[in-house]
């Protein structure tokens, strides 16, 4: 007789304790970005929602891949006054389904796999939208998304100086003295365009905020740079889209849709997938003077391949809890 079910639970804690390694989160995220354009998965529409007006924004996310066999849903929630309470602006909890059975097989807190599964997505990019002699890069909003993204960057280019800007002065200070004592050149900017003109790389991840908030322009790229939209260009103004020379995206059904529902300023065309470019369908940066962006909402495959990693190694190293079911 077979035992009873059980799921595992993953803390935020013991998520770190697994010491998943940003190269194992890249070669997740881009598995993931593989099975999609392979045809090997399945990913239907987002239907992100609010119960009333000035509710937080709740948005299931679910998908399945097909190999390794497994399926699941990232439940994500925006609080849009939550900084201003203490509080983190977005939440999530990713749960892993047996594929053929159904059944729950893990719950996992999703900070963590938020932020690094969307820096990986960023690297998977730029490694082939990027100059490979980026040097510059500048980041427009300074919270966790900047670090996360920061961090694996560093990781995929041999940056030199980091140009900063976030709308609160402090939290740039604040980062800008992390960067330097890993032995970046920072500068914190007062303006804007200052982290954007004559960078190599830009990442922009700016909360989301009731109402737009438009206060950075495209033509401010420099020939050759390479954008990282992480905040689904919502900090952008929609004019400069059509002067860029190549936008990329992970899902062109989903951005779309989601940049209507929540009134963002680009939902497509697009010149591909990111999926495309891994596999080779689609080129990647062809000439050193190409204005590139990628805007990516986020994929659940994405979330649920590195959430599918850290539960292997959960499970090898004795780490979480197992609950009944």
């Amino acid at each position: 007789m077979r035992p009873p079910p059980q799921l595992l639970y993953l803390s935020h804690a013991s998520i770190l304790e697994v010491g998943l390694s940003l190269a194992d989160v890249e070669a997740a995220v881009e598995s993931a970005f593989r099975a999609k354009a392979a045809g090997e998965a399945t990913l239907p529409s987002k239907a992100g929602f609010r119960a009333t007006e000035g509710s937080a924004f709740f948005l299931p996310m679910a998908a399945a891949l097909h190999a390794p066999p497994l399926a699941g849903i990232k439940w994500v929630t925006v609080g849009h006054d939550n900084l201003s309470l203490g509080l983190p602006s977005v939440t999530a909890l990713v749960v892993l389904n047996d594929f053929e059975t159904g059944l729950p097989t893990a719950v996992l807190e999703g900070s963590w796999i938020t932020a690094t599964r969307t820096a990986a997505a960023t690297a998977v990019a730029a490694r082939r939208l990027a100059r490979a002699d980026a040097r510059r890069i500048g980041l427009i909003a300074c919270g966790v998304q900047a670090r996360s993204n920061f961090a694996a960057l560093k990781g995929a280019f041999a940056l030199e100086e980091a140009v900063l800007y976030s709308r609160r002065r402090e939290t740039a200070e604040r980062l800008a003295r992390e960067l330097a004592s890993e032995g970046m050149r920072t500068h914190v900017a007062t303006e804007p365009r200052e982290a954007v003109h004559g960078m190599d790389i830009v990442v922009t991840s700016v909360p989301p905020e009731p109402g737009p908030h438009r206060f950075l322009d495209l033509d401010w790229l420099s020939p050759g740079a390479f954008v990282s939209m992480v905040d689904l260009g919502r900090s952008w103004h929609p004019g400069g889209f059509a002067r860029l020379d190549r936008i990329v995206t992970d899902d062109r059904t989903q951005t779309a849709a989601n940049a209507k529902a929540t009134k963002l300023p680009y939902g497509g065309p697009f010149h591909a997938e990111i999926g495309e470019i891994v596999t080779g369908k689609a080129a990647p940066r062809e000439t050193a003077e190409e204005r590139i962006a990628f805007l990516h909402p986020g994929l659940a495959l994405a979330d649920l391949a590195v959430a599918h990693a850290l539960r292997e190694r959960a499970i090898q190293r004795n780490l979480g809890v197992w609950l009944p079911l």
